[in-house]
């Protein structure tokens, strides 16, 4: 695991290190089910195509979502309480999960998972200087889209060092 410090936010890549873009692809399309790794298509371009997709009025899903977490963020807020260590996995643009930080009176911190790398650091640097209560506690992991579910001690292990492996 690499860990690398961006100042705002320190990123804990999990992605290992593998072959090529082409080793992969050729893999996956000479198995008899054909796959392409999902983390092809969950770069920062990518995901704000997502995104885009995700505002067509044929696309329902977020639109609920983020209605239900504006109705229940509060709710959600008092059963969790203080010092809460949230914890997402898929984070993508963490739109909905700012609901819920609004919400919480005293966030220890708040640790955005995902596979697009660019985009994670990019939103985590975004939520944590829209939110001052975040300051000392920003950490991120970048996983593959194999399933992986970083330990409890991989995610939150602080570190001194500011690029390091693991």
């Amino acid at each position: 695991m690499k860990v690398v410090d961006f100042g705002k936010v320190r990123l804990y890549d999990l992605e290992p290190v593998v072959e090529s873009f082409f080793e992969q692809v050729v893999a996956g399309l000479s198995q008899r089910s054909k796959t392409i790794p999902c983390k092809f298509f969950y770069d920062a371009k990518g995901a704000d195509i997502f995104g885009e997709i995700t505002r067509l009025s044929e696309y329902y899903p977020t639109r609920l979502e983020t209605q239900i977490m504006e109705d229940m963020a509060g709710v959600m807020a008092r059963t969790l309480g203080e010092r809460v260590r949230l914890v997402e996995f898929g984070s993508g643009s963490s739109v909905k999960t700012r609901l819920l930080l609004t919400a919480l009176t005293q966030p220890a911190s708040y640790v955005p998972i995902d596979i697009s790398r660019e985009y994670l650091v990019e939103n985590a640097i975004r939520v944590r200087s829209g939110d001052s209560r975040l300051y000392r506690n920003s950490d991120l992991a970048n996983i593959p889209c194999t399933p992986l579910v970083p330990s409890t001690s991989c995610v939150i292990r602080k570190s001194r060092a500011t690029e390091h492996s693991t």
